[in-house]
């Protein structure tokens, strides 16, 4: 069964707004992107993000 993903952001974007959530956030998966950016989940909630990365290549968002 595929995780359920939260929100996404693109590269450059937080993880998260919340400081406190953000260092809280632990990689839990590789994603579908060709670029095998990550999933990231926070353990006291149900928050699922899955994050674009440059490192990894990936330019999702930056209008390239």
């Amino acid at each position: 069964m595929p995780m359920t993903i939260t929100y996404e952001v693109m590269v450059g974007e937080p993880i998260h707004p919340d400081q406190d959530v953000r260092s809280r956030m632990r990689e839990v998966a590789l994603s579908d992107c060709e670029y095998g950016c990550k999933i990231y989940a926070d353990p006291k909630s149900s928050v699922r993000v899955l994050a674009h990365n440059k490192t990894y290549g990936c330019r999702k968002g930056l209008g390239r």
